[in-house]
């Protein structure tokens, strides 16, 4: 049985380590919530690490992901999954202004395969005018339109509707 009133560093780490895993996945609670569940579980690990060892005291918490379950059905209500909206949303941007940049990319192969017979050519693509420019002094590529206004919208809404954030507006127990 441990003698020292402070955890070894290596458990300060593993605690550390299990209530980052924790973190992640309660990252849609509230802060102020969130807080008072590290500041507890801190205190309690730490306590239980003094009888049995900070690696029993974790594994008697069980995985971070069931315990993060379970904070969240203590709340009562269903929360919004910002961390999934931000995900799709990520990938619904990144999409967008790859198919952007394929598209004219396209267009300046195209440019440059006619052997001098072209230096210039216009295009659309989702609402956004494509102007693309070869000579063998310059290469340029110019965008305008609603376009990215357009997929700035997109992305928003997406953002909203894979984090369920109408769940925000429901009431707290």
């Amino acid at each position: 049985m441990p003698t020292t009133t402070s955890p070894s560093p290596i458990d300060s780490l593993r605690r550390e380590w299990f209530l980052t895993k924790l973190s992640f996945h309660l990252e849609d609670l509230p802060r102020r919530d969130r807080r008072a569940i590290y500041a507890d579980l801190r205190a309690d690990l730490t306590d239980a690490a003094r009888e049995h060892g900070m690696r029993t005291a974790i594994a008697d918490l069980g995985p971070s992901a069931r315990l993060a379950h379970d904070y969240r059905a203590a709340q009562g209500r269903k929360l919004p999954r910002w961390w999934v909206g931000g995900l799709v949303a990520g990938f619904l941007a990144a999409l967008m202004m790859f198919m952007l940049l394929a598209y004219s990319v396209g267009m300046l192969d195209a440019v440059a395969s006619s052997d001098g017979a072209m230096t210039s050519a216009q295009g659309s693509f989702f609402w956004t005018r494509v102007s693309v420019e070869y000579t063998p002094e310059a290469l340029s590529s110019s965008f305008e339109g609603v376009g990215p206004l357009v997929g700035l919208v997109l992305t928003f809404a997406t953002f909203f509707i894979a984090a369920r954030g109408w769940r925000l507006w429901s009431r707290r127990p």
